[in-house]
């Protein structure tokens, strides 16, 4: 769904105004790249010039790729860019990397960095023109810069295509293909044509975004009630996103639920940050960090991962006394928590007790998170305490 408002100031007083009936607040279907045709500038932007990429020494980029992937197993991007651009180095034709890296760059909870993204799916594509991965990246890509005259014809031959049987896609990617015709049709203001893509997609995969999507194509055909029902949806699946949140305040206000639109204000003011600002500055603030993660757990306390969140702010500020006592807190609550018992393994081992460490790994495990998880955490413990000796 389009991020459209980046200021918590400008979102609290649209909504203070009252500007909640569709027609004061911004919409996809207003402006965009769907709403005319795009400038020269625009479309060079968008198609840039790129080389074919020349192979070079796959089998040394590989490895690379490989340790990309369980970087991002673990949650973190940045070492997994790292691997890919040095597997990129080795081997400027490696396909997997490139997949990898447009797929990094259109994650909005990793790097989100769409025109790369779109660089590296169209280098992709020159690799292998018949790659559908690539294809289905570069389309997402463009709709993620909101260049609808570049992904409408990718996404629509996508889908003769598979109507016609040339290409095999799986569910997702046949989803994302349908919830990106409903985006574009959305943005002209097709909103029956959108719906009807919309709902194609939830058959398929009934995944947040086609949710968020849906109920925008709700609120803008004045179906309030229908679009509220898809947010609970949406925020079951992940409750920390702010664009849900300010999407369900405009719903709430304008059906009169005032307390709750101005809860969801809240959440979203607190979680708007963390999504926002990639500023080296921000991400060293932890003070201001752990006080949104407090400010988004007062507001919406019964996100359990609302706790999770705070625990993991109070690790990078060091602050493992108070993440301890939290923890503590946490699993006597929900012993069968498994990341709670993965977080306070870490604490453990960060204040020197290896034995807790290692008895809160295994009360992880007894939850039934899977084994790898547990092998990891145990050979980051370990590597952890070579490092420290």
């Amino acid at each position: 769904m389009r991020r459209l408002v980046r200021s918590s100031a400008f979102a609290l007083a649209a909504l203070a105004l009252g500007a909640c009936d569709g027609a004061e607040l911004p919409s996809p279907a207003d402006g965009g790249a769907g709403g005319g045709a795009p400038s020269a500038a625009e479309r060079a932007r968008f198609d840039f010039p790129i080389e074919t990429p020349r192979p070079g020494d796959a089998a040394a980029a590989a490895p690379r790729v490989a340790a990309a992937q369980q970087e991002l197993r673990l949650g973190h991007a940045p070492e997994a860019l790292a691997h890919l651009r040095a597997a990129l180095e080795l081997d400027p034709a490696c396909l997997d990397a490139l997949l990898l890296r447009g797929t990094i760059g259109l994650q909005r909870s990793f790097a989100y960095e769409p025109l790369q993204a779109l660089a590296a799916f169209r280098a992709a594509r020159l690799v292998d023109p018949q790659s559908l991965p690539a294809r289905v990246g570069e389309a997402s890509a463009r709709l993620a810069l909101e260049d609808d005259v570049g992904a409408a014809p990718l996404f629509v031959e996508l889908a003769a295509d598979d109507e016609a049987g040339r290409i095999a896609p799986s569910d997702d990617q046949r989803a994302i293909v349908r919830r990106g015709l409903a985006q574009i049709a959305l943005r002209a203001g097709q909103f029956e044509a959108a719906l009807l893509d919309a709902e194609r997609a939830l058959k398929l995969r009934p995944e947040r975004t086609t949710l968020a999507l849906r109920a925008e194509i709700f609120e803008r055909m004045g179906r309030p009630d229908d679009a509220r029902a898809d947010l609970a949806l949406a925020l079951a699946q992940k409750g920390d996103d702010a664009s849900l949140h300010f999407a369900a305040a405009r719903i709430e206000r304008k059906l009169g639920a005032i307390e709750l639109a101005e809860r969801h204000l809240r959440a979203y003011q607190a979680l708007l940050p963390f999504e926002e600002d990639a500023s080296s500055a921000f991400k060293e603030d932890h003070a201001r960090r752990v006080q949104l993660r407090r400010d988004f757990l007062a507001a919406w306390p019964e996100h359990r991962r609302a706790r999770h969140l705070l625990i993991r702010e109070l690790q990078a500020a060091r602050e493992f006394a108070e993440a301890k006592r939290e923890l503590e807190a946490l699993v006597a609550a929900a012993p069968g928590d498994g990341e709670a018992w993965f977080l306070l393994a870490q604490v453990h081992h960060a204040q020197g007790d290896a034995a807790a460490a290692r008895a809160a790994a295994d009360r992880m495990l007894a939850t039934g998170v899977a084994q790898p998880v547990y092998d990891d955490l145990l050979r980051q413990l370990a590597a952890k305490s070579d490092g420290a000796k």
